[in-house]
């Protein structure tokens, strides 16, 4: 039986946001060997990516016969597929990949976020697949086969795979920081969690991790292939903090112990970080940069119709925290006044509102994280408001993003009202430094069209409706603004498109 270390609903929404997505190099070499025609392997130079975070990837493959093609590339079943990176990887070689996993969180979330119409997930055991026999041209196994029961893997394996297929077995080992001035000393704070705080709560399947795989042991026959490269991708600190609360260990330090006990560790090994890289080792530094190019970020807005009552902010919370949300912006709040509200667990909101009457009103919903970035916030009027964070990009001027939350009058509204609003926006718009990144984030009631001739300069051809009034003047202040309209600019199912 499988050890099972992944079935919590939080762990696997952590899971699906901070692990990494196996290289494209990794999946070619695999597609390639699949199909070769002969026995003999063609040498292969995977290229190294320079970058900050480093784990030093372990490729075992295998083919099942040479005795007849694999007969294209009709199915792949990737076992362990946790909430889908390796299967999403997998899915364009294919005609059908079937991800795998014996928890139903974790399929549960990778049903949600896959963006492959040809890749299904389902609830399953590594060892008792619901495939006839021969039926699969590849199996593969990411980050996942050292906590199977091997022997009744093995078994699955060489029934699912017709001839000539292959199967492909792959982890990452232990993290390390690396291209950092003081990565030696930010490795032994890893470690010391890695191996220290979490150590005794490993399960037996780590050290297949820690020898890179070299006591796995595929008996199937002599042509079983071994490879190991090195794969960098860009992490800030916080995001190696995240990636901790991933770890099969913490869950389970976190069942055993509880919530203070991990949650004390981490704020521990944040410290730590933020102490060893801060200047002169300095414990009284800024804010840990939150908005930056190289870091997974969630951004969100809801027109929530009111926030005017206990249950309805608690039910805004918790779908922040559902959808691992960082910054959430909020408007028809319907609170009064201004100020920055503080809730449990180091969530806060920042609002402005109309000075006395509870109408409209806007809001900005900060995780942990996010509310430790936060510099400023200016509330403008019961409609526009500006927060401000800390920013990190060595490529730029800017140290600083602000976000400009807001609610516009409908298209209905009066015309003076649309104009003494966007009077307002542009004034507060003007009162952000020009090398701070700038983003509008709200309820604009507009419709810019999806003719990018209208006006390339601040629209490509993903917008919806016919252009309405409102749409031109948020056109018009975008043209004012040197700012573009996310919106008009990524695919999204037409039902995404639109606010209610």
């Amino acid at each position: 039986m499988s050890q099972r270390y992944f079935e919590d609903p939080e762990h696997a929404r952590l899971y699906a946001k901070y692990r990494t997505v196996p290289p494209p190099n990794l999946i070619k070499r695999v597609i390639g060997y699949l199909e070769e025609k002969a026995r003999s392997l063609v040498p292969l130079n995977l290229g190294l990516i320079e970058f900050v975070f480093s784990t030093d990837m372990v490729l075992l493959y295998w083919r099942k016969t040479n005795e007849v093609d694999a007969k294209g590339r009709q199915l792949a079943l990737d076992f362990g597929c946790g909430s889908g990176q390796n299967t999403n990887t997998i899915a364009p070689y294919f005609f059908r990949v079937v991800g795998l996993d014996i928890s139903e969180a974790q399929i549960l979330e990778a049903r949600k976020k896959s963006p492959r119409e040809n890749a299904e997930f389902m609830v399953s055991p590594a060892e008792a697949a619901p495939f006839s026999s021969s039926s699969a041209q590849l199996v593969t196994s990411c980050v996942a086969c050292h906590w199977f029961n091997l022997p009744n893997f093995y078994k699955e394996v060489e029934r699912l795979l017709v001839k000539n297929g292959v199967a492909a077995f792959y982890a990452y080992t232990l993290p390390s920081i690396v291209d950092h001035e003081k990565a030696e000393e930010l490795n032994e704070a890893l470690c010391d969690v890695i191996h220290g705080s979490l150590g005794r709560y490993w399960g037996d399947g780590i050290r297949h991790l820690e020898n890179h795989y070299k006591e796995i042991d595929v008996p199937f026959s002599k042509e079983v292939v071994r490879e190991s490269f090195i794969s960098k991708s860009d992490k800030s600190l916080s995001d190696v903090v995240a990636m901790v609360t991933t770890f099969s260990a913490y869950q389970t330090m976190k069942r055993i112990e509880g919530n203070e006990a991990v949650e004390a560790m981490t704020e521990k090994f944040q410290k730590s970080l933020g102490y060893i890289t801060s200047p002169d080792n300095d414990p009284h530094m800024p804010p840990d940069p939150v908005l930056t190019a190289k870091q997974n970020l969630n951004t969100g807005f809801w027109n929530v119709r009111t926030m005017n009552q206990i249950s309805k902010t608690e039910k805004v919370v918790k779908e922040m925290r559902q959808y691992l949300i960082d910054i959430f912006v909020l408007s028809e709040i319907r609170w009064s006044g201004n100020g920055l509200e503080k809730f449990g667990d180091g969530y806060a909101m920042a609002f402005s509102g109309h000075p006395s009457v509870h109408r409209t009103g806007v809001g900005l919903l900060m995780s942990p994280l996010a509310h430790k970035a936060m510099t400023n916030w200016n509330p403008v009027n019961e409609c526009i408001m500006t927060v401000c964070f800390v920013s990190n990009n060595t490529k730029m001027i800017t140290n600083h993003t602000a976000i400009i939350a807001c609610y516009a009058p409908t298209n209905e509204t009066t015309e003076e009202e649309k104009d003494a609003f966007y009077n307002m926006l542009n004034s507060a718009t003007k009162d952000v430094p020009r090398h701070d990144i700038l983003c509008l984030v709200g309820d604009l009631n507009a419709k810019v069209d999806a003719d990018r001739q209208y006006c390339p300069e601040v629209l490509d051809p993903r917008g919806m409706g016919e252009i309405n009034e409102n749409g031109t003047l948020l056109i018009n202040y975008a043209l004012s603004n040197d700012l573009i309209i996310g919106g008009s600019m990524f695919d999204h199912k037409t039902i995404h498109k639109y606010t209610w």
